[in-house]
């Protein structure tokens, strides 16, 4: 059966006749079905799982501190949408193809990495992606993210607790899961059925790995797939503190994945827990939630035993190339910072939940990591294992992330902690007057940079005479950069009350980090606002140096190149 299409071929407006709303630039970016990953030239037509769920997470987040009637009315009706885009995109066919695993890596349950029209300049993809079923079909579907999954079940999850809030009843909440959706591969199926099955494909993955992991890896047939199968999935985002790059022929575990999974376990356990109705609607009896439970600390104890060494976490675990033996990767970076915003220390030892949280949390405002713009993706000291600016190295502060790290600060109870990071986001946004997917903050000095101009354009920048070897140029406007700053600035002008069980430690510590980080005040005024426009740093990027050097290390670790946008 051929590819359904990825969106409706009419536009559906927001259901919001007010222009002002703090939704409405969403509207460029939403397609009445699903919503695209950025208004650029890179990702305009794409509708990337992860993206959306992330995305969606942070829409949901913000309506918790909104008051305007319209705002609410149409968050809830792009949530809703875009929920049902990832179940007409989730998998179904079986894992393998013949003898070898599917070059899409589709399996039962998983929630896709990216699906969209095929572009002219995408025909490289199809050859490496796509499976000979699927070859008659305009549309690409690709599985190579192992996050996606569980951030649909945590969204879905997540939204079904908002709604029951707002509405005790229950009946709004069995409304979305009833629904019914017209799956990609031709079937129906309720987005309950499909939260089970995603929930189910979680289990699977933790069970056949030997270290009870959530993993990713090209098995045969998928050796075109992408090596990194993360949010972070550029090859060198993997990096051992030698400069070797992590193994990605073999299992790779990454630890904010873990986390993801961990909080999905929890989440769809309580959501049946608390409302038999649903259990007996989804078949779910009291053993299948025991289940979920045990699983989930199976995990969590898992996560600690692989990834806490040294006083600190590390960012994954891959495998001896030669022995197979597990390994850390222990290059400080930003995925260890992920955990701060997941359930795992809820309900932990007090002792041993301080001990975590203190070490993340100091590493999180470091000097290593906190920037004028946000939290760097690896520690600026680390920035020589890598010989160029690479796509989420020790020059690159993604916003998303920034805000995902400052939302974990605010459920660990550290508000002031969590303003100071997203003050710097939404200064950067201002400064640079556009949604960037990402800043370069030089690992070398203070700079950051929010302008970007292409060497190749032949322009001369006074205020930057060199240029950066970079593969890439950040796309803008980026949804989940948006999102982010509609749930900063709902979340700034929101008051957070300190837990009751707030302990004196934690002020403590969040007093002792106040004193020594520099303090960055939200930017208003227009006319200092257009001085620092005029005065800010111009990166000038060299892709072409910077896609020789990222193609060097495709070529060292024996893996396909990424397929990029023509350097012009």
């Amino acid at each position: 059966m051929p590819l359904a299409d990825a969106s409706t071929k009419i536009k559906k407006p927001l259901p919001s006749s007010n222009k002002n709303s703090l939704l409405s630039e969403l509207d460029g970016l939403f397609s009445g079905d699903h919503i695209s990953a950025s208004g650029g030239i890179q990702y305009s037509e794409k509708n990337f799982g992860r993206d959306s769920a992330i995305s969606m997470i942070f829409l949901l987040h913000s309506l918790e501190n909104l008051h305007s009637h319209e705002d609410h009315k149409a968050g809830r009706y792009i949530i809703e949408q875009v929920i049902k885009s990832l179940v007409h995109w989730q998998g179904q066919k079986a894992a393998r193809l013949g003898r070898l695993w599917r070059k899409n890596a589709e399996e039962p349950g998983k929630i896709h990495h990216e699906a969209g029209p095929q572009r002219i300049d995408e025909l490289l993809l199809s050859a490496r992606w796509q499976d000979d079923d699927d070859k008659n079909s305009d549309m690409l579907v690709y599985f190579g993210s192992v996050d996606s999954t569980p951030l649909f079940v945590r969204l879905v999850c997540q939204y079904v607790m908002y709604l029951k809030k707002h509405d005790p009843t229950g009946h709004e909440a069995y409304r979305l899961l009833m629904t019914k959706v017209q799956n990609f591969r031709g079937t129906e199926t309720t987005v309950l059925s499909s939260l089970l099955a995603a929930v189910r494909w979680i289990e699977v993955q933790l069970q056949v790995s030997d270290l009870g992991l959530l993993e990713y890896q090209r098995r045969p047939g998928q050796e075109q797939g992408l090596p990194n199968q993360t949010w972070k999935d550029s090859l060198t985002s993997y990096v051992h503190t030698s400069g070797r790059l992590a193994n990605t022929n073999q299992p790779v575990a990454s630890v904010e994945v873990q986390g993801l999974a961990f909080d999905a376990l929890m989440m769809i356990a309580k959501m049946f827990e608390s409302d038999q109705l649903l259990s007996n609607v989804g078949r779910v009896n009291k053993n299948q939630i025991k289940i979920w439970r045990q699983r989930a600390e199976i995990l969590r104890q898992n996560i600690l035993t692989n990834f806490w060494h040294d006083k600190r976490f590390a960012q994954a675990v891959d495998r001896h190339p030669r022995s197979g033996k597990p390994r850390s990767v222990s290059t400080p970076s930003s995925n260890e910072l992920h955990l701060l915003n997941s359930q795992i220390f809820d309900d932990m030892d007090q002792t041993d939940k301080r001990i975590y949280l203190e070490s993340l949390i100091r590493q999180a405002m470091s000097d290593e990591f906190l920037t004028d713009s946000g939290i760097r993706c690896r520690a600026k000291s680390q920035y020589k294992l890598i010989n160029f600016a690479d796509y989420h190295g020790s020059w690159a502060v993604w916003p998303w992330e920034s805000h995902w790290i400052a939302t974990g600060l605010r459920c660990q109870g550290f508000n002031k902690l969590a303003d100071e990071v997203d003050r710097r986001i939404l200064n950067a946004f201002t400064v640079s007057g556009s949604y960037l997917e990402y800043y370069l903050a030089d690992p070398r000095s203070e700079s950051v940079y929010y302008r970007f101009v292409p060497l190749d354009w032949g322009l001369k920048i006074q205020s930057q005479p060199g240029s950066i070897a970079a593969a890439t140029m950040p796309d803008t406007p980026q949804t989940w950069s948006l999102t982010a700053a509609i749930d900063i600035r709902a979340a700034l002008s929101s008051v957070h009350p300190v837990k009751r069980d707030h302990d004196l430690w934690l002020a403590g510590l969040e007093k002792d980090i106040l004193l020594k980080i520099k303090h960055i005040a939200l930017l208003t005024d227009e006319t200092q606002i257009s001085k620092l426009r005029e005065i800010s740093h111009a990166a000038v990027i060299d892709r072409v140096r910077g896609r020789a050097a990222d193609e060097r290390y495709h070529r060292m670790a024996g893996t396909p190149a990424p397929v990029l946008l023509p350097a012009v």
